[in-house]
């Protein structure tokens, strides 16, 4: 299965980027930041990325893969643990100095509880209603 592609420039506006995916999907995104511009700038810079999910109070570093000045975030398990509005921040740096950074947003979805995906019992309406009504 080809995961979903979501692309962004490190200098967009737009900082939000949708939904991200639902709880514990594990490579179902990549997400695509275009580093041409604050590379251009900064051409001895590191690219970086760190995210915080709903359920941290600091944020961790992902492992980011370079394609020119293309970086490639996949979004793993990790990262899809918990329901709500997950951060990453993209960072340029050099050394310890933050030369340019760029925060975005995306949602997580929750996923339907279930007993380990199998199916409940299955009860019809004219079941549920007829007990109502013979009652």
């Amino acid at each position: 299965m080809e995961p979903i592609i979501i692309s962004a420039s490190f200098f967009q506006e737009q900082l939000y980027l949708g939904v991200l995916g639902r709880t514990g999907e594990h490579e179902a995104r990549r997400i695509f930041f275009d580093c041409s511009e604050v590379l251009k700038t900064w051409p001895e810079a590191t690219i970086l990325c760190v995210c915080r999910r709903p359920c941290d109070t600091s944020a961790y570093p992902i492992p980011l893969t370079a394609d020119g000045t293309t970086y490639t975030m996949p979004l793993m398990s990790r990262a899809t643990a918990a329901a709500g509005i997950i951060e990453l921040e993209l960072r340029a740096v050099r050394d310890d100095t933050v030369l340019k950074s760029a925060i975005f947003y995306g949602r997580i979805l929750p996923i339907l509880n279930g007993q380990k995906d199998a199916p409940g019992k299955f009860v019809s309406t004219y079941t549920s209603i007829s007990f109502f009504v013979y009652r």
